[in-house]
């Protein structure tokens, strides 16, 4: 082996060293000795020793080097006549390439073996081809992303902004990376959060609707109307028809917290192409904030035969409702009929007999919902219901039916909780709230810090009245925030006549 070795390292040497030579004897015009022939024989093909490969452990070997070495009945002889040795570049080259090749592979499969041990998702090809390395930084990122998720998902933030931080430094344009970063800073720097969110924005389109749904949510969750209502008029006028209900809602919304009907004028007057339904909903609306409510009563209470979305009835019966027309907007509901998912008719319906004080219509649609074993979002619609219209004998009711059935400790049962979490809370039920509470530090919704908060805002414990200073820290479904904001706004929202 250490012959084999030591032969080797001779190789490399003497493609170099013998060719060289040789090419100035070829240069010289062969006058001279050759310089790899032996001085004292012949100098005739097949009688000359070869000097070249005495100190070699086996000679033969210089054969690579040099194919004018053969070997014959007298042992190893020279194949050429004096006059007629000469270099084999295209050998050495050819033995060049290789052993370059060679170790290119080796050090390449050493470092996608390093990576991958250390847990960096890299494919090979990615190191073994040049102009794939730009991934290298990509793959590093993604390590350093997952690293983060994993921090966060024990609770440990500030290793989390450590590798999510390096990992946005190693991969600027990734997606998934930058989205998780704004994500986190939105409850400690929600100016930060807000500049990643509109990043994304603009480099990631293909993904616009997940990002603004995000960013809406953070923002929301914070009250910051104003950006809201820039936010919702924007992905309103771009968005699909799908989704045109969700940023109508948002849009609505945050006009009415801030009593400014500046955007509701300006997207009246703005898209030429804007569908007749949203137009006439734009106009019910103005009427009720400029303070015709008979007028804007009368145009809501019929059936708008342009009404193609689902949310156009939704808003109808939810305004009269708000305008203490309940009895109306049960007669439109009716009318509607089927254009209203389930859910939603059951949520408007115990929003109208909650508002007319019908308690056993009331007590009917809850037990009509509580017949089968209830799942996570039949408690989802009664908590967020109870938490808007808060009824201690329906809460109970409620309570003790998910005992009887109780739902699994999963995250799908998070936003069930969460609203029993906050009706337990308005209605005064503190022993149900810490229940609740219980519930979702078990299922790792929540931290007991942050229930604690919000525990002492509802029993009248803490000093900060705004309900957008705890929202940031339990994300909870959009409905109960509404509900949540609305209920604790400083001001009463702009609708209430």
């Amino acid at each position: 082996m250490s012959g084999w070795l030591a032969d080797s390292f001779r190789l490399v040497w003497a493609l170099f060293y013998w060719n060289g030579r040789k090419s100035l004897f070829r240069w010289h015009g062969g006058r001279s000795a050759p310089p790899c022939q032996s001085a004292s024989d012949s100098g005739r093909a097949l009688e000359t020793h070869c000097d070249a490969c005495l100190l070699w452990d086996q000679p033969a070997r210089f054969q690579r080097v040099c194919p004018l070495l053969v070997a014959t009945p007298a042992g190893l002889r020279c194949s050429a006549d004096a006059a007629d040795v000469r270099p084999f570049w295209g050998r050495a080259l050819r033995y060049l390439g290789l052993g370059l090749l060679s170790a290119y592979l080796a050090a390449t499969v050493a470092t996608f073996t390093a990576f991958r041990v250390i847990g960096y998702p890299v494919s090979y090809l990615a190191v073994a081809w040049p102009p794939a390395w730009s991934r290298l930084d990509e793959a590093r990122g993604r390590y350093f992303l997952q690293k983060g998720r994993s921090a966060l998902g024990t609770g440990n933030v500030k290793a989390a902004v450590f590798s999510l931080s390096l990992a946005h430094d190693l991969a600027p344009h990734d997606y998934d990376i930058a989205f998780t970063l704004a994500s986190l800073w939105q409850f400690t720097q929600p100016g930060l959060s807000d500049q990643f969110y509109a990043q994304l924005l603009r480099e990631h389109p293909g993904r616009r609707d997940q990002t603004a749904d995000a960013w809406h949510r953070a923002l929301l969750a914070r009250a910051d109307y104003r950006v809201i209502k820039l936010l919702a008029a924007e992905q309103f006028t771009h968005t699909d028809a799908g989704h045109a209900g969700y940023w109508m809602q948002s849009l609505l919304f945050a006009s009415r917290q801030t009593h400014d009907v500046s955007p509701l004028r300006a997207l009246l007057a703005g898209p030429p192409m804007l569908e007749a339904q949203w137009r006439r909903l734009l106009s019910a609306e103005l009427l009720i904030r400029t303070g015709k409510v008979d007028a804007a009563a009368a145009e809501l209470r019929r059936v708008w035969p342009e009404a193609t979305h689902p949310f156009i009835p939704y808003y109808q019966i939810s305004s009269l409702i708000e305008l203490g027309e309940a009895r109306a907007a049960l007669e439109l509901l009716d009318n509607y009929g089927t254009r209203l998912r389930d859910d939603e008719r059951f949520r408007l319906r115990l929003r109208a007999f909650a508002v007319l004080g019908w308690p056993s219509l009331l007590a009917g649609d809850v037990e009509l919902l509580l017949t089968a074993p209830p799942t996570a979002p039949v408690i989802e619609l009664l908590g967020t219901h109870l938490a808007a219209h808060p009824d201690p004998l329906l809460l109970r009711r409620v309570v003790a039916r998910l005992r009887e059935a109780p739902l699994p400790l999963a995250p799908e049962s998070v936003p069930a909780f969460d609203a029993l979490f906050c009706a337990a809370g308005v209605a005064g039920d503190f022993v149900l709230m810490r229940e609740m509470g219980t519930a979702l530090t078990k299922i790792n919704a929540a931290t007991q810090r942050t229930l604690s908060a919000f525990e002492e805002f509802f029993e009248g414990r803490s000093s900060q009245r705004r309900i957008e200073a705890f929202l940031p820290s339990l994300p909870l479904p959009l409905e109960l925030t509404y509900v949540m904001l609305q209920r604790y706004s400083v001001a009463p929202p702009a609708s209430k006549p």
